[in-house]
């Protein structure tokens, strides 16, 4: 992964392309897989080499801290990322996303930002009241482990029945190989994007 960034930033050497200045990562990725803490540490590395921020999207990350094969914690993530945010619709509440600037030099008009883009509630408390339930007796991590222990008991049915995973995970998001003539009748079923032509079926588990 560092080596993919360092790429990226030597790809864009002149005044006709953008200037790179953030990295962005998902954790749990779009394939249900986690980063280790020594590839967030690596990653803040090559960033710091770059001038680069590191920005994580938390959409599942209760699912991520709550993966068996996790050794990450919120405070390692608070000291690697620039900002980072904590998902909660993904997570059992209504609406809402927990943003966490870490940098110090990005929270100067931060509020500013969020007033002048149009994302500043009126009931701003609304989603406040969410949180502070989710982080009561531990209900965020409970229910991030629920949603991986639901997604493994699937996982393993599925591999029972001789099935094949595009990659192993350990979170509840599970992509599954199926053979064409599975994919052709589940498609008098359920309607398939127009850019979903491989026969890969994506299970989500909440």
């Amino acid at each position: 992964m560092p080596a993919q960034v360092e790429q990226a930033v030597k790809g864009h050497v002149d005044e006709h392309m953008v200037v790179p200045r953030v990295v962005y990562i998902s954790n749990a990725t779009e394939t249900g897989t986690i980063y280790s803490k020594s590839e967030l540490t690596a990653l803040r590395q090559v960033c710091d080499q770059y001038n680069l921020l590191l920005y994580l999207d938390g959409a599942r990350l209760a699912t991520a801290l709550t993966s068996p094969d996790n050794d990450l914690s919120l405070a390692d993530i608070a000291d690697l990322c620039d900002a980072f945010y904590i998902g909660g619709t993904k997570n059992g509440i209504l609406f809402g996303e927990a943003l966490v600037i870490c940098n110090d030099a990005l929270k100067p008009y931060a509020r500013h930002t969020i007033k002048q883009t149009g994302s500043m509630l009126a009931k701003g408390w609304l989603l406040g009241v969410q949180f502070d339930t989710l982080f009561t007796d531990d209900l965020f991590f409970r229910l991030g482990e629920h949603s991986n222990q639901m997604a493994q008991r699937l996982k393993k049915g599925i591999l029972e029945l001789g099935y094949q995973l595009m990659c192993p995970t350990s979170s509840n998001i599970i992509f599954v190989v199926l053979d064409n003539d599975i994919h052709r009748e589940l498609s008098k079923l359920c309607l398939w994007l127009p850019q979903c032509r491989s026969a890969l079926c994506n299970l989500l588990v909440d």
